[in-house]
C-alpha cells in the first residue's frame, strides 16, 4: 500500500498526466508529490515535497497571527482597564463634588429656615412634613418700628440707610437671641418677635418679653449711639 502510493505520482506522469498528489512516501512521511511528462524526451517528472516543509509557513504565519492577536487584547485590556479607572475616578469625584455642594445647599437651606421659623417647626419642615400644626394657648408677641422712620430716612444717602437699619436690628437680635425671643421676621423698619411657640424654653413669655423691650429700650439709650448717627433712642417707638 505505501510503495503503491509512492510510486502513483510516476504512474500519472508516465500516462502524461500533470498534477499534484499528496500522501506517504516510502519512508513514510506525508508529502506533496508534483508530477509531469515531459513528451520531448519521453520521460516523466515527479518533485516531492515533505508536507512539514509546505505547511510551514502557514503555521508560523498562524502562530505569528496569536501572537499578535494575544498582545493586541493584553494591550487593548491594559488602555482599556485605565480609561476605565480614569473614567470611573472623574465619576466618583463629580459625584464627590455633587454631594458636597448637595450639603452645602442643604446646610445653607436648613440656615435660611432656621432664622425663619421656630427651631421645632424648622427641624420638621427639614425632615419633609408639608403640613404642620400646634396649638398655642397662649404667647407673646412683640412689634416695635422707628417711630418718624420716613422723614428720616430723607435725610440719610441709601448705604447710611441699611448700615443704620443693620445696626439698629443687629443690636435687637442678639437680644432676642439672649432672651429666646423668636424673630419671625423684619419689614422695613419693623421688628417682629414672638415668645410662647412650642420648642422655645417654658418661661413666662410675657414678662419676658418686657424685659427684651426695656433691654432693647436701654440699650438704645444715650450711653449706646450708631457709630455715624449719633442717638437713636427718640427714633424707636
Amino acid at each position: 500500500g505505501g510503495e503503491g502510493a509512492s510510486a502513483e505520482p510516476m504512474v500519472r506522469a508516465l500516462q502524461g498526466l500533470t498534477g499534484t498528489v499528496a500522501g506517504n512516501d516510502y519512508r513514510p512521511r506525508e508529502v506533496l508529490a508534483v508530477h509531469s511528462y515531459v513528451a520531448e524526451l519521453d520521460v516523466g517528472m515527479v518533485l516531492k515535497v515533505d508536507m512539514e516543509q509546505v505547511m510551514a509557513p502557514a503555521v508560523e504565519a498562524a502562530v505569528l497571527l496569536v501572537l499578535i492577536s494575544i498582545l493586541a487584547v493584553v494591550v487593548l485590556m491594559t488602555v482599556l482597564a485605565v480609561v476605565t479607572r480614569l473614567i470611573w475616578r472623574r465619576v466618583e469625584e463629580g459625584w464627590q463634588q455633587t454631594q458636597k455642594k448637595v450639603e452645602e445647599e442643604k446646610e445653607q437651606f436648613g440656615v435660611l429656615v432656621r432664622s425663619m421659623y421656630p427651631g421645632s417647626v424648622a427641624e420638621r419642615l427639614m425632615a419633609g412634613e408639608t403640613q404642620i400644626v400646634y396649638d398655642v394657648p397662649f404667647c407673646t408677641v412683640f412689634f416695635s418700628d422707628i417711630h418718624q422712620f420716613t422723614s428720616t430716612s430723607n435725610t440719610m444717602t441709601s448705604a447710611e440707610l441699611v448700615q443704620f437699619i443693620g445696626y439698629a436690628f443687629g443690636v435687637m437680635d442678639i437680644v432676642a437671641d439672649y432672651m429666646h425671643v423668636h424673630k419671625v421676621k423684619t419689614i422695613g423698619d419693623a421688628y417682629l418677635g414672638v415668645l410662647g411657640l412650642p420648642g422655645q424654653p417654658r418661661v413666662n413669655s410675657c414678662l419676658n418679653m418686657l424685659s427684651f423691650a426695656s433691654y432693647c429700650a436701654q440699650i438704645f439709650g444715650h450711653r449706646f449711639a450708631h457709630p455715624n448717627k449719633g442717638d437713636i433712642l427718640s427714633h424707636i417707638a
